[in-house]
């Protein structure tokens, strides 16, 4: 059996696929798209390469594109994926690939129905809109990641509409919530255990539905009062009162597991989101510790995301960090704690070199790693023969 998780380079994004299922029939997930290019540059060519491998005279079957969450360096190669599928689907055109599901929670859904005439006037498409279009100063000062969830309005709006046109399930198994259409994937109720098939059981710890209910509710009550007092650009306090990254609200973070192997997907979302969400699923006693395999690295290694305590609790035989300088990721403080506390296993890094001095960081942490006398073993996209695929079970050979 094949259950492998492959890193493509995305820059200072995350563009993954999660290869699962028999040797003679594997399946594929697609986990991001990273931001713009990486589309044209990494995930179209090797999803090509896929399918003539497998069979280039049939189209290569998807079974699923999970979008962590609005930014647009995972979403960005996610909205060219299905435009391109849905400009190959032509009267006389046989497309590449085809789209079973979709995974997202979207702007939109995540407030609910009622929103900010700026915000709603966002138009679809495939590139994030400006904040300073829209003419609203509350969100022109607000944290660069509220903007950067709001600003893709406009690209979750243009997936799912491609979606649609393809056909494509999105946010199955899960349902509505009570007094809304939103349909969204959370982590606190009984469908977020998730037997995807016979192969593959997916458990989605995060996000939480209390806490999207409750940012709907007090969206929409703020709201309210400012129509009502006739004001339509003032901000709703609800998207100012958001802590330091609204992610941890919209962020997927998904437990995969196949047999007894298991790989953690955590988006850009927050450590202690994540162990509180483990202990609430009884995955992690109280206090207690966790082994898994593979651990994508939250945030690209950002310290806003990571706590120490995560790498005392959580321990794996494979940590992934994919990510190119860009805002200082991964940051120092972040290689510190692997260096100080991971003494075994393999740390995959997506870049050597790149933005704000990373080189220099990088080093820095292979000489500590080294100093400590750790046995970690640090690999480099950029050092390894393509495809950059972490095995599980069998090996990936297409």
């Amino acid at each position: 059996m094949i259950f492998s998780l492959e890193i493509l380079q995305a820059h200072h994004g995350d563009a993954l696929l999660l290869h699962y299922g028999k040797t003679t029939s594997p399946k594929l997930i697609v986990v991001d798209g990273g931001p713009k290019d990486i589309y044209s540059l990494s995930l179209k060519p090797r999803l090509e390469e896929i399918r003539e491998n497998l069979d280039p005279s049939t189209t290569l079957r998807i079974e699923m594109v999970m979008v962590s969450h609005l930014d647009d360096d995972h979403i960005n190669g996610v909205c060219e994926l299905f435009a391109d599928t849905v400009e190959q689907n032509q009267p006389g055109q046989t497309a590449a690939f085809k789209l079973k599901n979709l995974w997202v929670n979207t702007f939109d859904d995540i407030i609910g129905n009622v929103q900010l005439p700026g915000i709603a006037s966002i138009a679809a498409s495939s590139d994030p809109v400006s904040i300073s279009s829209l003419n609203m100063p509350e969100i022109e000062a607000a944290h660069p990641d509220i903007q950067a969830v709001i600003a893709t309005t406009g690209q979750g709006r243009q997936l799912t509409s491609d979606a649609n046109i393809l056909t494509v399930s999105i946010n199955q198994p899960f349902e509505a919530l009570e007094d809304s259409d939103a349909i969204l994937i959370r982590g606190d109720n009984e469908k977020s255990e998730v037997p995807w098939d016979q192969d593959l059981h997916l458990t989605v710890l995060c996000p939480g539905e209390k806490r999207l209910k409750s940012l709907q509710k007090q969206w929409d009550e703020d709201l309210q009062v400012l129509l009502d007092g006739g004001d339509d650009s003032i901000t709703p306090a609800s998207v100012l009162r958001w802590d330091s990254s609204p992610f941890n609200v919209s962020s997927i973070v998904c437990l995969a597991k196949m047999d007894d192997k298991t790989i953690l997907l955590t988006g850009d979302g927050r450590t202690d989101d994540i162990l509180k969400a483990l202990e609430e699923k009884e995955l992690i006693e109280p206090g207690g510790t966790l082994h898994v395999n593979v651990i994508k690295l939250p945030h690209h290694g950002s310290k806003a995301n990571i706590r120490e305590n995560f790498f005392q609790r959580l321990t794996a035989d494979h940590y992934v960090i994919s990510a190119d300088g860009s805002n200082d990721n991964p940051d120092k403080e972040v290689l510190d704690f692997i260096a100080d506390n991971v003494l075994e296993g393999t740390l995959y890094l997506t870049n050597k070199t790149g933005k704000r001095e990373l080189g220099e960081k990088i080093q820095a942490f292979l000489d500590k790693v080294e100093d400590s006398g750790s046995t970690l073993k640090v690999k480099f996209l950029i050092d390894e023969d393509p495809p950059f695929i972490i095995n599980l079970g069998e090996k990936v050979t297409y």
